[in-house]
């Protein structure tokens, strides 16, 4: 157990991992309980062809935990790959991350396999200038979780695939996503349930050569929301359910 932690004003600056491997091990039964990560900075880091390989992780709660105005800039993580490894009957709960900022960085060619996240809060927080690039996200489940007040500039979303995920009961509120580039991805059989989103920002963004294939979208909603001079170019979507979908007046579609 790991209880009322703080880890405060911290700084890594150009720190490199090159071909780092973590092989057979287990984390079993831990609690990481009412701890706060406070006014740190990572900044140039980078982490190059590193593997974690046939890990456990079971049973652990990471839960009621604070990051409050940390800094993530420059960072890079690059053929990293998380393979074979359980992850099963963990929890992250009713955690929250405010008024943090990650900047410049760049995720290539890592997997997730997995994983769930639950009731948690992401408020206030700033991404800018991030990419993502052939990313694998299958089988996990994001469930009940909130994301308010955030602003994400600039990003690249590439040759991505996510497959398999259920993303159940969040609420994404007062949002903005200005200039970023959706390109080649590819979203298969994953569902949505009952998610919200209100009151959010698209502006100046591409989605160019996606595919969205036998996915399921049910009672979801969506309120004033505005999309101002975005492009969708050669996007595909097949097999595709919509079961009670709702989006309210308030809506808004600019393109210039």
């Amino acid at each position: 157990m790991v209880v009322g932690i703080t880890v405060a004003d911290n700084m890594v600056v150009g720190s490199m991992v090159v071909g780092s491997m973590v092989v057979g091990n287990m984390v079993v039964g831990n609690m990481v309980e009412g701890n706060m990560v406070e006014g740190n900075m990572v900044v140039g880091s980078m982490v190059v062809g590193s593997k974690v390989v046939g890990n456990m992780v079971e049973g652990n709660m990471v839960e009621g935990n604070m990051v409050v105005g940390s800094m993530v800039v420059g960072s890079m993580v690059v053929g990293s790959m998380v393979e074979g490894n359980m992850v099963e009957g963990n929890k992250v709960v009713g955690n929250m991350v405010v008024g943090s900022m990650v900047e410049g960085n760049m995720l290539v060619g890592n997997m997730v396999v997995g994983s769930m996240v639950e009731g948690n809060k992401v408020v206030g927080n700033m991404v800018v200038g991030n990419m993502l690039v052939d990313y694998q996200v299958v089988g996990s489940i994001v469930e009940g979780n909130k994301v308010v007040d955030n602003m994400v500039v600039g990003i690249t979303v590439a040759g991505n695939m996510v497959v398999g995920n259920m993303v159940e009961g969040n609420k994404v509120v007062g949002n903005m996503v200005v200039g970023s580039q959706v390109v080649g991805n590819m979203v298969l059989g994953s569902k949505v349930v009952g998610s919200q989103v209100v009151g959010s920002q698209v502006e100046g963004s591409q989605v160019v050569s996606n595919m969205v294939v036998d996915n399921m979208v049910e009672g979801s909603k969506m309120v004033g929301k505005m999309v101002e001079g975005s492009q969708v170019v050669g996007t595909k979507m097949v097999g595709t359910i919509v079961l009670g979908y709702q989006e309210d007046l308030g809506t808004m579609l600019v393109v210039h």
